[in-house]
């Protein structure tokens, strides 16, 4: 992760763990199954695409990489 604390490690850690995993990822997923809140997994998404571990296509889906 860059400079931006989003939260804490291990639950970055369990997310990019989730998404390799299941081959998708959206806010709402990462709410559902981490039960965060909105702007929290915002936040994750946000940080995943500045790590580029996942990629916004151009009809606005998450493709992850």
């Amino acid at each position: 992760m860059e400079n931006t604390i989003i939260v804490d490690k291990e639950t970055y850690k369990e997310v990019v763990k989730f998404i390799n995993k299941e081959n998708k990822c959206s806010i709402s997923l990462l709410q559902r199954v981490f039960r965060l809140q909105y702007n929290v997994s915002s936040n994750i998404v946000k940080q995943l695409e500045s790590d580029k571990l996942i990629a916004f296509e151009i009809d606005g889906k998450i493709r992850v990489l």
